[in-house]
């Protein structure tokens, strides 16, 4: 009876520290800090103003006459769909009282799409300097928006 009561005792032991040790995980995984979507909205237009920036990188470059037109097309044309999923992503994170930058962002993400858009025209056609200023003034903007977002988030 006592060895049957002491190999008990030893399941009853390890069945208490593997709950006390759940309890501590789940415990830990509560009081974990969760991201505001003040700080989702900044991360998102931290992204979208990187990618205004690229594209005006690439209109400076191609005023330049440092790229190719058929590089310069293709570039465009891969940090344009980048810009338009990381459109939607301030489109997703925005909520509350970050309503009104994530507006004020996608019109500007809007501006930028629209200042790319004689990069990927015809060759004759495109205007390198004139998306450069755009997209210049585009990325000026968000990196304004994004800071009034990162202002508001540290409050």
């Amino acid at each position: 009876m006592r060895r049957r009561a002491r190999h008990w005792s030893v399941w009853v032991h390890g069945a208490i520290a593997a709950s006390v040790a759940v309890a501590i995980a789940v415990a830990l995984a509560q009081m974990r800090p969760r991201a505001s979507s003040e700080v989702r909205l900044a991360l998102a237009l931290g992204d979208l103003r990187a990618r205004t920036a690229e594209l005006a990188a690439v209109a400076e470059q191609g005023a330049a006459g440092r790229l190719t037109r058929a590089f310069a097309a293709a570039q465009t044309n891969a940090l344009r769909d980048k810009l338009v999923d990381a459109s939607a992503e301030v489109r997703d994170t925005q909520g509350g009282a970050s309503r009104e930058p994530a507006g004020r962002a996608l019109a500007l993400a809007e501006d930028a799409l629209r200042a790319s858009e004689p990069l990927v025209a015809d060759p004759v056609e495109r205007d390198f300097a004139a998306a450069r200023g755009a997209l210049d003034a585009a990325a000026t903007s968000l990196r304004a928006v994004e800071r009034a977002v990162v202002a508001a988030a540290d409050r």
